[in-house]
């Protein structure tokens, strides 16, 4: 099951925290009704240091979720520049190769299996780099954690 972004999460955590709050209040009118007090004000004070402090907590966990999001983005662009330039070098090498054997230069010379094999394992070996890199960049919504 994919986990509920930070600001989906704290939206949910601060609207049970208004319902708790409203059930509460609710029950401690009925409570003043019955027996006025001191105890009764002291308690009110400390949930709503308490649900104050929470909200605090909440805040900083959106905060520190959209931090970590962002690290995350500027990874991953930092992380494709460099497979992307990989990718080049490795395919540019290929293409010399491939004209240094077609014009016989140097007296380059590869026998025919070699160069279909040659050809054939970096053109599988690129695209499986790349489907790799896509898959981590852009990863499916239904994708679980695990694959």
């Amino acid at each position: 099951m994919p986990e509920p972004r930070g600001d989906d999460a704290s939206t949910d955590l601060e609207a049970f925290f208004d319902r708790v709050e409203e059930q509460s209040d609710e029950a401690d009118r009925s409570r003043d009704k019955k027996c006025p007090g001191a105890a009764v004000d002291d308690k009110r004070l400390s949930e709503k240091a308490f649900k104050e402090e929470l909200r605090l907590l909440i805040r900083q966990d959106r905060a520190h979720r959209e931090a970590s999001h962002q690290e995350g983005l500027e990874g991953r662009k930092r992380f494709g520049d460099r497979i992307f330039w990989l990718t080049v070098f490795w395919l540019t090498i290929i293409i010399l190769l491939l004209i240094a054997q077609g014009f016989n230069l140097w007296g380059f010379r590869l026998s025919t299996g070699v160069l279909i094999a040659l050809i054939t394992t970096t053109t599988l070996g690129v695209a499986a780099l790349l489907h790799s890199v896509l898959k981590f960049l852009f990863p499916s919504a239904t994708a679980s954690p695990d694959t």
